[in-house]
């Protein structure tokens, strides 16, 4: 349908974290705390990140900014907000410790369009390298699947009813993390 054009095609960043990869790591704005602060579960962005009024969702990878990369390489690490009607109300840029919001429809600021454009790239860029590289690799091959090939491996016999469950889901697994 649409969603998956504007998804795929287009890289619509609201259909891409309500229809995506990103509503895995969606989570709910609170701004009902004390003091006025908001906060999510899973909040990586520092303190100065002020979510922008009518915010309901995040997807934060701000965490990512913690991460050096090498010369030349822009560093990851954002957040983007989005209202109830999943529109783009904001999107934070940790590295840069800045909000940037969308531009003006009727008039925009000279720069401000390339600018919003960068914003919503940085946090496509994050959200996917920190799905891949931080979740898939580090936590889905170094660390689940090598524990449960350890695991069965020097505690149940080859003809072990478990060991046999699990063998399928763990098939070429040391080959794999191995390269």
């Amino acid at each position: 349908g649409r969603a998956c054009l504007e998804k795929h095609i287009h890289g619509n960043l609201s259909a891409i974290a309500f229809t995506g990869l990103g509503q895995y790591f969606l989570s709910s704005v609170n701004t009902t705390q004390a003091g006025g602060a908001a906060t999510w579960c899973g909040r990586t962005a520092c303190e100065d990140c002020v979510p922008p009024e009518g915010s309901v969702a995040v997807l934060d990878e701000s965490g990512l900014a913690q991460y050096g990369v090498r010369p030349g390489y822009e560093r990851l690490g954002s957040a983007a907000f989005f209202a109830r009607d999943r529109s783009v109300l904001g999107v934070w840029i940790e590295t840069e410790k800045r909000m940037v919001l969308p531009p003006a429809i009727d008039k925009p600021a000279a720069g401000a369009v390339a600018d919003w454009q960068y914003a919503q790239w940085h946090v496509k860029v994050s959200l996917f390298s920190g799905a891949f590289s931080v979740r898939h690799l580090v936590y889905l091959h170094w660390l689940i699947s090598n524990s449960l090939v350890q695991g069965m491996r020097g505690h149940l016999q080859p003809g072990h009813p478990v060991r046999r469950l699990i063998w399928p889901f763990t098939y070429k697994t040391i080959a794999i993390n191995d390269a």
